[in-house]
């Protein structure tokens, strides 16, 4: 599909956001789905980055999300617990990237660690100018 615009319009700004994950993997990677301002962005993503191993992923979300700040919902979607600490399926948000602006742990090496079926929120951005 070509998209044309009006000789006196530009195209709508492209706003990237960057989630930097890893895993404990038991039974098959975490799984999760992202939403920006309520709005899914893409289908459910696996992460193969091991967190015991100091592994990282990143996964990149691209759209016209506007100014201001913006609610960011990481949702872990397939949780799986054998009864041990070697036998659990969680996931970690180590940092995000939005923009420029960069967003890492301040007293731990997550920004959130996830351990059973669950949402985690962020809010990035920053305000709209008055």
């Amino acid at each position: 599909m070509t998209t044309y615009y009006a000789s006196n319009t530009s195209p709508p700004p492209n706003d990237t956001l960057v989630l930097n994950l890893s895993e404990d993997a038991w039974k098959g990677n975490a799984e999760f789905v992202v939403s920006v301002d309520g709005k899914q962005q893409g289908g459910p993503q696996a992460v193969t980055a091991l967190h015991a191993a100091g592994q990282s992923q990143a996964f990149q979300f691209t759209g016209a999300f506007g100014l201001g700040t913006h609610d960011i919902v990481v949702s872990f979607i397939n949780d799986a617990w054998g009864g041990s600490r070697q036998m659990d399926r969680n996931l970690y948000v180590n940092s995000i990237d939005y923009g420029t602006q960069q967003y890492h742990p301040t007293f731990s090496d997550v920004l959130a660690a996830l351990y059973r079926h669950e949402d985690v929120h962020f809010t990035v951005g920053t305000a709209a100018p008055h």
